[in-house]
C-alpha cells in the first residue's frame, strides 16, 4: 500500500505529552505499513525531538505542535516549539568516552534519520525530520 496522509496535533509542553506524540507516531507507522527497523528509528527521533522541544521550551508558552506527513515511501516529522532556539548545527557530537548524563538527543535525531533540518524563525523552532521507507 502506498498511503499519502497527514497527522497533527498540539499539545502541552509537558513530558506527560509523550504519549501523544508516541500515539501519533504509532498511528502513521500503522497506516503507512513501515517495517518495523524503520519505524524504531522513526520512533526514537521523535520522541528524543519532543523530549527536546519539552524541556527547552519558552516558560510563558506552553504547546508543542507535532505533524506527521507520509507521501511516497518518505515519513516527514516536524516538531514546532516556542523556546529559545540553538545552532543545530553546532551542537557537538557526545562525549562517548565520558559518557554524560545529557546531550545525546540530536546525534541520537540525525542518526536515526535520513534527513534532518532546523529552522529558527520570528516565533517558532521547526526540526522536520525525514526517513524513507518500503512499505510492508
Amino acid at each position: 500500500m502506498n498511503a499519502t496522509f497527514e497527522l497533527r496535533a498540539t499539545f502541552p509542553a509537558e513530558l506527560e505529552s509523550l504519549t501523544i506524540s508516541a500515539g501519533l507516531v504509532a498511528l502513521a507507522i500503522s497506516l503507512a505499513q513501515i517495517p518495523i527497523d524503520v519505524a524504531a528509528a522513526v520512533d526514537l527521533a521523535l520522541s528524543e525531538a519532543v523530549t527536546n522541544a519539552i524541556k527547552h521550551t519558552k516558560p510563558h508558552i506552553k504547546d508543542i505542535s507535532l505533524n506527521i506527513a507520509v507521501d511516497s515511501g518518505e515519513i516527514t516529522l516536524c516538531v514546532t516549539d516556542h523556546g529559545l532556539g540553538f545552532a543545530f548545527d553546532d551542537v557537538p557530537d557526545p562525549d562517548f568516552d565520558n559518557h554524560p548524563p545529557g546531550g545525546y538527543g540530536i546525534f541520537i535525531i540525525k542518526e536515526s534519520m535520513d534527513n534532518v533540518t532546523y529552522e529558527k524563525n520570528e516565533t517558532a523552532n521547526i526540526l522536520t525530520m525525514q526517513k524513507r521507507f518500503i512499505p510492508l
